[in-house]
């Protein structure tokens, strides 16, 4: 009896360090209250809404959720989530009254937020609004009768907004579009006052552009493009405000695609699905110095299945998201790795599947895509980094109290702003937006933002950080 309840014991306690390690091991938690019923859902683009400072949610489905229900596109905020009036609503040639829509990105426009996307109409109201409308917090609002000819055609799935830039003065719309606002075009515009622009990159052959970056004051453009048949430009080209050119040789092969790019330390970094027997630098990601392609390390195997999704800065780190399983030097990676002096490490968190997207909220890294679980552990969807400061073998290095955190903030004022703030650190500023895309970089104590759009920013210096709303 005595050696039965000793076996017990022992049992029990083995049992209890386990799963206390176990944990102790989880680098990602899932987010409280969020759950998925249905076995596709994925999540897939997030990104954050700085105007409201919401966390913003995307699905190709209806669901309720978190006492919740939502179509397409919903938000989060450290209350929890909450419906965007239920959200957006199908093309309406596919005859549905639900799903099968999904927003690509937002950006801030006169006073609101502009979404743009793949959707027929928004609200409980279906609302018309073909791939663009705004949103105030509270309701949505059809360009169509905000500004006339504001939408693009109606020619059906096709038509997609997939993102928004600001560069020279103007707001850049890219994506699928044969037209905008009544004016016919090819995937590309500018807005301008009261009117669009068509604009033209110097290609044969144009399926798409996808994303639009800054770099060394030349926007760069990602997309299914290129000029045949002397492929001078492929995939990726730079606008200087007056004239397009090639970035290096492009990004070549039949496999390759451009999935993000991000300037991370005065380097742009250029992820997809491409590889180096194509004639590309690097396979899956590049970085570009403003002269030449060059191999960013991340992997010597290229694998046609892989992809990088989404690039992040958070905490000094370039983090990579996607879908692969290992890389450089027999490391394992499960759809995570990160980036910091000169090396790629590979975290030993197993995402059960691929992550699509990544953001940074209220100074959180948060993850989604189409994943269920996270080294075993139920986590659908959508998670978030349960510590900031960690390392590849021993995950969390340390949990920070209230008062130690409080002690890692910077003095901020006057905040809110409409100009110049003032911090109480020596040393370089870092302004992020939520995106963790830098914005400018300053010494000094005074910092002038009256050039940023409103909405809220994050400042990071050496290992304090702040926020600031600018209004």
């Amino acid at each position: 009896m005595i050696l039965k309840t000793t076996r017990q014991i022992l049992f029990i306690t083995c049992l209890a360090t386990l799963i206390a390690s176990r944990i102790g091991a989880q680098n990602w938690v899932p987010v409280p209250c969020f759950n998925v019923s249905h076995p596709l859902t994925n999540i897939d683009p997030i990104f954050v809404d700085s105007l409201h400072d919401e966390l913003i949610l995307n699905t190709t489905t209806s669901y309720s959720s978190c006492n919740i229900k939502y179509r397409g596109v919903f938000a989060y905020n450290p209350s929890g989530f909450r419906a965007m009036d239920l959200g957006l609503n199908a093309y309406d040639y596919l005859n549905l009254a639900t799903g099968s829509a999904r927003t690509y990105g937002c950006i801030t426009f006169k006073g609101k937020t502009l979404f743009g996307g793949m959707f027929s109409s928004v609200g409980s109201n279906t609302l018309p609004a073909k791939a663009l409308a705004l949103w105030d917090g509270t309701k949505w609002d059809s360009l169509t009768y905000t500004y006339p000819n504001y939408q693009v055609s109606t020619r059906g799935s096709d038509q997609s907004v997939y993102g928004f830039h600001r560069y020279d003065g103007k707001l850049w719309v890219c994506g699928v579009l044969d037209s905008l606002g009544g004016v016919s075009g090819k995937n590309l515009y500018t807005y301008e006052g009261n009117a669009f622009t068509a604009r033209t990159i110097p290609i044969t052959t144009n399926y798409s552009v996808a994303r639009l970056v800054t770099y060394k004051n030349k926007m760069i453009a990602s997309g299914l493009f290129y000029h045949y048949p002397s492929f001078s430009i492929f995939r990726l080209a730079q606008y200087d405000g007056n004239t397009w050119s090639s970035v290096g040789n492009g990004v070549q092969g039949g496999v390759g695609g451009v999935a993000d790019m991000l300037e991370y330390k005065d380097t742009l970094y250029i992820a997809g699905s491409f590889s180096k027997w194509d004639g590309n630098k690097g396979n899956y990601v590049m970085k570009w110095d403003g002269t030449q392609l060059l191999d960013a390390g991340f992997s010597s195997d290229f694998r046609g299945w892989w992809v990088v999704y989404k690039l992040i800065e958070y905490r000094d780190k370039l983090y990579a998201f996607g879908n692969f399983t290992d890389s450089l030097g027999g490391q394992k990676a499960y759809s995570v790795a990160y980036y910091e002096k000169g090396k790629w490490t590979f975290p030993k968190d197993s995402f059960g599947h691929i992550i699509y997207s990544a953001a940074v909220y209220h100074d959180e890294l948060y993850v989604s895509g189409a994943f269920k679980d996270i080294n075993g552990v139920s986590v659908p969807c959508l998670a978030k980094l349960r510590c900031p400061n960690f390392d590849a073998a021993t995950g969390c290095i340390s949990s920070l109290s209230k008062e130690a955190i409080e002690a890692k903030k910077i003095q901020i004022f006057p905040n809110p702003t409409n100009g110049i703030i003032t911090t109480n650190l020596e040393g370089e500023k870092i302004i992020t937006n939520y995106l963790g895309q830098v914005l400018l970089t300053s010494p000094e104590k005074e910092i002038d933002i009256s050039h940023l759009p409103n909405g809220v920013y994050l400042i990071r210096c050496g290992n304090r950080f702040g926020k600031v709303l600018k209004e």
